[in-house]
């Protein structure tokens, strides 16, 4: 097995400038995004699941896997770094108590979404020029066709990861560059081309006729657009980082880098909630309801009062693949 660094020379590398004030400080940020990540994702999976509407949108149902996954990746990636940020250990040298299968398990789980996702996208442009009208999205069928594969994917791919940690190389970011590599790129020129189909098509009077489904479209494509172009940049500072572990150019670079990876990271496990809610206007108008209801419940009964009488949840709709 290859040890890309010297951990224990890392670690006196970076203690070098390690002060308890320091430490306190870094832990207590570490902490923040920690938290922000799992109630961010926690969130978007709440409003997804719980309302019917979205439970009829296979892109919805397919992005709030791709939350858990985020929960799962964030809570091992942040978990590790503060326990080693406490005596003094940077991320680029750090080697994970859970041994990163977690990390490895929910970023395995976000790419099998992207090529899920980017299929949904290639089925939308073939139902516009085919006319075909979607069936009946119903929760068994996500969980069958889409959340369990991607289960399974993701653990074969969780293993290769572990196998190669202990029998080839033992270093966190280049094992994540490879779960992610070869996905992206394959959902990257899938992208590419269905772009180019659509632009086409557009100019077809046909599609133009169908703008409602051309939006759902859009809104997709501007998500999986947003998604790839973090984890690109994400790719890029880990190789940056695993440049860095291996020259040590100075102290300061060593400590910007990571901040700069914790950031990134920070981006990467809440980006598909944030731009969902911002595009898709569904999920924004199920969020103001259930405050309002919230709001309103509270104000009519007073402070610790229940009720079931004003209980407008959702009907149970079942929609179709454009209500996203």
């Amino acid at each position: 097995m290859l040890h890309i660094i010297d951990h224990r020379n890392c670690t006196s590398f970076h203690l070098l400038i390690t002060t308890q004030e320091h430490t306190q400080v870094e832990t207590l940020v570490l902490s923040l995004f920690l938290t922000y990540i799992l109630l961010s994702n926690l969130f978007v999976v709440t409003v997804t699941i719980g309302s019917a509407q979205l439970r009829g949108c296979l892109f919805s149902m397919q992005l709030a896997a791709s939350y858990v996954g985020n929960i799962i990746a964030g809570t091992s990636l942040f978990a590790n770094d503060i326990y080693h940020s406490a005596v003094g250990i940077p991320p680029i040298c750090q080697s994970g108590k859970d041994g990163y299968v977690f990390l490895y398990f929910g970023l395995s789980m976000n790419m099998i979404i992207l090529v899920l996702n980017t299929k949904y996208r290639y089925d939308g442009i073939a139902n516009i020029r085919n006319r075909n009208i979607p069936n009946a999205i119903r929760t068994k069928d996500v969980v069958c066709k889409a959340w369990l594969p991607a289960l399974l994917a993701s653990g074969v791919l969780t293993t290769v990861a572990m196998l190669v940690q202990v029998f080839v190389v033992d270093y966190q970011y280049l094992i994540s560059i490879g779960i992610c590599l070869l996905p992206m790129t394959f959902s990257i020129v899938w992208n590419i081309l269905l772009g180019r189909s659509l632009k086409k098509g557009r100019k077809n009077s046909m599609i133009l006729q169908r703008k409602e489904s051309t939006a759902v479209l859009d809104r997709a494509t501007f998500i999986i657009n947003v998604t790839i172009v973090v984890y690109f940049a994400s790719l890029v500072v880990s190789v940056v980082a695993v440049v860095c572990s291996l020259f040590y150019l100075s102290t300061e670079v060593v400590v910007g880098i990571s901040w700069l990876l914790r950031v990134f990271s920070l981006c990467l496990f809440t980006v598909e909630g944030h731009v969902y809610l911002s595009k898709v206007g569904v999920a924004r108008e199920v969020v103001k309801r259930k405050f309002v209801q919230c709001f309103r419940r509270e104000k009519v009964l007073g402070p610790g009062a229940w009720t079931h009488a004003d209980d407008d949840d959702d009907d149970e709709i079942t929609l179709t693949t454009s209500s996203a």
